[in-house]
């Protein structure tokens, strides 16, 4: 599903245009973005939680020539589903 394909849904349960669903999809996507650029989690009740956490520099291996190199560390974002949501897909 794109962002269109969900304000179309968003409009048809809500009983509102899609231009007012597509605004509203752009709101708490862009609350859900800045929230987790100022590295705080994010939890949706029946839809799941982003978390964010930091990873460790690291040694790794070039593949194409087997060099080691130092991976820096970095932020990372990780999304884990609700319960229902993940017994839903089995």
């Amino acid at each position: 599903m794109n962002k269109a394909e969900l304000a179309e849904k968003v409009a048809g349960r809500m009983g509102i245009t899609r231009l007012e669903a597509s605004n509203i999809v752009d709101e708490v996507v862009g609350a859900i973005s800045d929230t987790i650029q100022k590295r705080e989690d994010v939890r949706l009740p029946n839809l799941g939680y982003f978390t964010v956490s930091k990873r460790a520099k690291r040694k790794a291996r070039n593949p194409r020539t087997g060099d080691e190199i130092t991976v820096p560390a970095k932020w990372v974002v990780k999304f884990k589903p609700a319960k229902g949501v993940a017994d839903g897909m089995n």
